[in-house]
């Protein structure tokens, strides 16, 4: 729809685009609300005034389950954003439009990769998790989902080094002429993007075992980190200091979510399984 837009009205500006992005963004939300609903509709029959008390302590569990969602999610965005911010309020506009234009072709497209295959694994983890399956099941599939991450970072890495010998060439073709001075962020940027993404990957492990609530500390914990960072980056080392403070915060993501992701369910909520409180 941005393109559409620009190409359409011929005004080429950033609020064309961004006017094109909202309106897409719109269509997707309206898309996805029509979509839900039906779906509802057909697996529950025809919508029912009076609920039981079973279905009213279902929306309460669900409710439990989704609210540390909501704050993970916060926190996730703060973690994404906050740097540029930052650069701002220390470095000059200039640097953040660099910084952003190299952004978006090197951790942007790792944040792509890691939602797409957030979206091919998670319904097949959900389904050996839920249907009680063996604990030796149970491993053997967080197992793999361990091997993919293994897999995205190696892919990062291998990136890394294809743009850290051509990110000049590579730049040249990419950015405009004004940005291609920064093409050097590119594999800092693919590196910590790739960090990111295997972050992600390796704690869909929680989300599916239920532990929204160690989500929503951990990302919690990464977003107080990741703004000391990013301020104290930016304040004494403008550019470079961000760039190492983005570069840092994915590491420490990725050493959090390894940790989190070995750790065995909270004995509280296997407590609560055995005596039927949670089904």
């Amino acid at each position: 729809m941005a393109v559409c837009l620009i190409l359409w009205l011929s005004k080429p500006s950033a609020e064309m685009a961004l006017a094109g992005f909202v309106l897409s963004g719109l269509v997707t939300m309206a898309v996805h609300f029509f979509f839900l609903k039906e779906l509802v509709v057909k697996s529950s029959g025809k919508p029912q005034l009076d609920q039981d008390q079973s279905s009213i302590t279902d929306i309460r569990r669900l409710t439990r389950f989704q609210r540390p969602l909501i704050i993970s999610n916060l926190c996730v965005w703060v973690v994404i954003m906050t740097e540029r911010w930052s650069l701002q309020y220390f470095g000059s506009l200039f640097e953040v439009g660099g910084y952003a234009a190299v952004y978006q072709l090197a951790f942007a497209p790792m944040i792509f990769l890691s939602n797409f295959f957030i979206i091919l694994t998670e319904p097949i983890i959900y389904q050996i998790v839920g249907a009680g399956k063996s604990s030796e099941a149970n491993k053997k599939i967080f197992l793999v989902n361990q091997y993919l991450s293994a897999g995205i970072l190696i892919l990062s890495l291998g990136l890394s080094m294809f743009f850290f010998f051509f990110h000049s060439t590579i730049g040249y073709f990419l950015l405009g002429e004004a940005f291609r001075s920064y093409s050097w962020l590119f594999p800092w940027l693919v590196f910590a993007g790739g960090c990111f993404a295997t972050g992600q990957q390796l704690l869909l492990k929680l989300s599916c075992e239920m532990r929204t609530q160690d989500l929503a500390k951990l990302w919690g914990t990464l977003a107080l980190v990741a703004t000391a960072s990013y301020v104290i980056g930016a304040g004494f080392w403008q550019l470079k200091g961000v760039l190492a403070a983005v570069v840092f915060v994915n590491i420490v993501l990725v050493a959090l979510a390894f940790h989190r992701a070995g750790q065995q369910k909270n004995s509280s909520i296997e407590s609560a399984l055995g005596a039927g409180k949670i089904n």
